[in-house]
């Protein structure tokens, strides 16, 4: 039997109708997924730094940030690296070397602020994402011969910054925009917990100097002697400065000379 006209123009009113309903179910189906998706992310972030805020020692502290730095992104290998003032320079504090791979960076290595992309996230502040290293002709072979893609993301604070996060994948390509905005977000949680960290260690360092000064000057004052104030300025010192040892000279105007 044929249909009339007017039941095929109802059949396509609810083929349309059909068409909406499903367009709309994947909208929803999508914008679910990515509501799912930020939101574990977030709690992934929280937990992240809530770790990273448990511990006020460094080299714990640099192991946490580059591992979930390593996971985040689905890297095969990765390091993290402190800007050092007095040599201009970055130093490695953590790393994590895939198993197959040949490494090439040990940890406490230096290397130049100008070179690899970890140098180009220094300079300029951002991150640096080299799509496939062997075809780059600003990377610089710090890393893995194996290394295809490199991602580094600096750790700023207050407009310095502290240092570079650099993560590693034998694939090209293998970083994508959601895996820079991940770790970026991470790199600002490291910075908060290693500026933290830093001043921790100050204020330990400052009471450590005052407790010594303290002990010193009880030694000095309980004594009219003056070898006994000298063995006692000389084992301050020594303790102070964590050496073998320390002496005391005492001048002689008259013999122009210095005696222990």
């Amino acid at each position: 039997e044929t249909l009339q006209d007017d039941q095929i123009e109802l059949l396509k009113t609810f083929a349309a109708q059909a068409a909406l309903a499903v367009a709309n179910a994947r909208a929803h189906a999508a914008t679910d997924l990515a509501l799912r998706k930020q939101v574990d992310q977030l709690a992934t972030l929280e937990s992240i730094g809530l770790e990273m805020n448990a511990t006020l020692d460094p080299k714990e502290l640099f192991e946490a940030i580059l591992k979930h730095a390593v996971r985040i992104t689905n890297a095969t290998q990765g390091n993290l690296a402190i800007f050092e003032p007095e040599q201009r320079a970055l130093r490695i504090v953590a790393k994590r070397i895939d198993p197959d791979s040949t490494p090439t960076l040990k940890t406490g290595a230096i290397f130049n602020i100008n070179d690899g992309a970890p140098g180009i996230a220094y300079q300029t502040g951002k991150l640096c994402n080299i799509a496939d290293a062997t075809k780059d002709p600003n990377h610089t072979n710090w890393f893995n011969r194996q290394t295809r893609s490199l991602l580094s993301v600096p750790i700023s604070r207050q407009d310095s910054v502290l240092g570079v996060i650099t993560v590693e994948n034998s694939k090209s390509s293998a970083f994508n925009p959601e895996h820079e905005k991940f770790l970026a977000q991470l790199a600002a949680q490291a910075a908060v917990a290693i500026t933290n960290a830093r001043l921790y260690q100050q204020l330990e360092t400052r009471l450590h100097e005052q407790s010594l000064l303290f002990t010193a000057s009880t030694h000095i004052a309980s004594t009219l002697d003056s070898d006994a104030i000298a063995m006692a300025i000389a084992e301050s010192i020594s303790i102070a400065l964590e050496s073998d040892g320390a002496k005391v000279s005492r001048w002689d105007p008259e013999q122009n000379t210095l005696s222990i």
